[in-house]
């Protein structure tokens, strides 16, 4: 299984805010949106990449309301353009298609904008309602009486399971307006893994697309031509409707015939219009039933269209297959383990060789009754039934989004705690502006590793990273037993801190000591894995005084101590010797006070840019005895 990783977009697709669901985008707003995917467009285009498939499905949002940024995903059909070869090429989303595509002419990266100039087309509000906008590939149609009368059958088709034509546009593009049915195609919903669909829920769909085509069969149109699971439409009832129907004026051939996109349309057409040398525009009823059959086999086993088992033959290998006609005739693959005999039986008919042993609509309408009948529920049970359906469909999700939602919060709330101390990130997720603050007694800790940088020279960068990730793992469990903080790690150097940003009155000094010592403890112990043999010498230099802390940066935030304690704790570390504890003489006191830690008197000691420096080791702490200081 291959998983692309990509950034996260919490706004979503702008397609929620063309269609309704989401606040529409003001004009400003818009502009700013349209700007930033003409950039994001041009970047492409400076990369010689085409994207094909820009739609509003296909562009997200940062974030969600009037702030978010747009990111441009979905780059499944994008092709690179080279100077010497031509891209003629049938694919995309058929309603943004570019008319360069569809008459197979080169693609280029003018290809782009046709789609970022149709990317909000597809549904419009007209009289109120929502419709859906069909563009179609001919640049031009003349008003015959033919294509009037076919205008007046499309306005007078009126039934609960075929889409509604609103009307049509011929000027400046020809496009079509009919019904918006909002939860989209049946193929669509077969493909969609998290909805559940039962058997009778599948017969009921199957029972609807039988209701329309008998009807549409009926009427002057006669029949559809191109029927398939995408041209069967959902509406937030889960009725069934067919859509795509009528005006054959429209249906004008392509004239080319020989590309991938082509075949995988054609997997629903019937053998003999895939014979015929000038295939009627609408097809024929026997066509229809054949398409049908296609249909019931993707609804009834979800494994795509035209499913034959685990062998692979593209579009192109089925059509040609069903297009010769040898006997044994090629078709889906029947699965007796999942579907009835009577179901088998009902699609090798319709999906018969010759057109005149397929039944009518009108006998399918009988034959799907039954099947109904079988399962239980009149209409209105079915209906109420589909509806209970998708209600336990949307629960199961909600419940499973929320859990994953609970589960990625709880992701993100360990990995900002990790990043920032607790206190500070209660206060970011309460909306409470983190400002700098000023302690008055800290303890500051850092550490770094004698012969560091001649032991990263003779390893691989990977051993130095396994070393350090082993290191820091053990130095990690150690210090969740105290009350530190830590601020950073930077190569081979670890810096931590107590005493903020909860103060804890003197006891930050107690804190670090007790946490260096368990570190040395841990440290003498630890083994490289490529120098097993080699002992690590840790030092350490810990110092106690003032400082400032604050958070720093907006994409990055870091948690960032200032001060002069801070350069001077890093002085004694880097004045420390190999497996010691460096302490100063503010924090001795400190230690003090506090009692049992046995320390050992250094001396002076020059420091760079301090001078000298009154200094002392911290040798271990013994709770019985609290007078332990040893000059040298």
């Amino acid at each position: 299984m291959n998983i692309m990783i990509v950034n996260s977009a919490a706004g979503g697709e702008i397609f929620d805010h063309c269609i309704g669901v989401k606040d529409p985008f003001n004009e400003t707003t818009t502009r700013r949106l349209l700007q930033q995917i003409l950039e994001a467009v041009d970047f492409l285009h400076s990369n010689n990449i085409v994207h094909l498939d820009l739609k509003p499905q296909n562009i997200l949002l940062t974030e969600g309301g009037v702030d978010g940024d747009i990111k441009l995903v979905d780059f499944g059909l994008s092709k690179i353009l080279a100077q010497e070869i031509e891209i003629r090429e049938i694919l995309g989303t058929p309603d943004y298609v570019a008319p360069e595509v569809l008459n197979f002419e080169p693609i280029s990266t003018l290809t782009d904008i046709w789609y970022v100039l149709n990317k909000y087309l597809p549904i419009f509000y007209t009289q109120g309602k929502l419709v859906t906008v069909k563009l179609m590939s001919r640049r031009k149609i003349d008003l015959t009486k033919k294509f009037l009368m076919e205008l007046k059958h499309m306005r007078d088709v009126s039934h609960d399971h075929i889409t509604r034509f609103e009307g049509a546009c011929l000027d400046p593009r020809i496009c079509v307006l009919t019904e918006y049915c909002p939860k989209g195609s049946l193929k669509d919903i077969l493909q969609n893994d998290e909805i559940r669909l039962d058997w009778m829920f599948r017969f009921s769909l199957m029972n609807d697309i039988v209701k329309g085509m008998s009807f549409l069969h009926g009427s002057p149109i006669h029949s559809h031509g191109n029927l398939k699971s995408s041209n069967c439409v959902v509406d937030s009832r889960f009725v069934l409707k067919i859509t795509d129907y009528g005006l054959s004026t429209f249906r004008s051939m392509s004239k080319y015939e020989d590309s991938d996109n082509f075949y995988e349309k054609k997997l629903w057409t019937s053998p003999e219009l895939l014979r015929s040398p000038i295939p009627p525009p609408n097809g024929s009823q026997k066509g229809d039933v054949y398409s049908f059959a296609i249909i019931v086999h993707e609804v009834a086993l979800r494994k795509g269209t035209f499913y034959v088992g685990g062998i692979h033959f593209g579009g192109r290998g089925i059509i040609t297959k069903v297009r010769n006609g040898c006997y044994p005739y090629f078709r889906p693959l029947l699965d007796h383990s999942i579907l009835s005999d009577d179901l088998c039986l009902l699609m090798q008919r319709c999906w018969a060789e010759e057109p005149s042993e397929r039944p009518d609509f009108q006998q399918l309408k009988d034959i799907i009754k039954k099947f109904n009948k079988e399962n239980g529920g009149n209409l209105v049970e079915n209906l109420l039934h589909r509806m209970e359906q998708y209600a336990n469909n949307l629960e199961g999700l909600v419940e499973e989004r929320t859990a994953a939602y609970l589960e990625e919060k709880r992701k993100a709330d360990e990995l900002l705690y990790q990043m920032l101390p607790v206190s500070v990130v209660d206060k970011l997720k309460r909306g409470v502006p983190v400002e700098a603050e000023a302690f008055e007694s800290v303890t500051i800790f850092f550490s770094d590793i004698v012969g560091f940088t001649s032991m990263s020279a003779s390893s691989s960068p990977m051993q130095v990273v396994d070393m350090l990730n082993d290191l820091y793992t053990l130095f990690d469990a150690i210090i969740e037993n105290f009350d530190v903080y830590k601020v950073e790690t930077i190569g081979d150097a670890y810096m931590l801190v107590s005493g903020l940003p909860v103060p804890n009155g003197i006891h930050h000094a107690a804190e670090i000591a007790r946490t260096s010592l368990a570190l040395l403890k841990a440290v003498t112990s630890f083994h490289v894995r490529h120098r097993p043999e080699e002992q690590l010498k840790l030092r350490i230099g810990i110092h106690s005084g003032s400082c400032c802390a604050g958070v720093v940066g907006l994409k990055m935030p870091r948690y960032c101590l200032f001060g002069d304690t801070v350069n001077t704790a890093s002085r004694m570390e880097s004045n420390s010797l190999p497996l010691s504890i460096h302490l100063s003489s503010s924090t001795k006191l400190l230690l003090d006070k506090l009692g049992s830690f046995i320390m050992q008197h250094r001396g002076e000691v020059e420091m760079k840019g301090k001078g000298k420096m009154d200094t002392y080791f911290l040798l271990g702490e013994d709770p019985l005895d609290t007078s332990s200081v040893n000059d040298v």
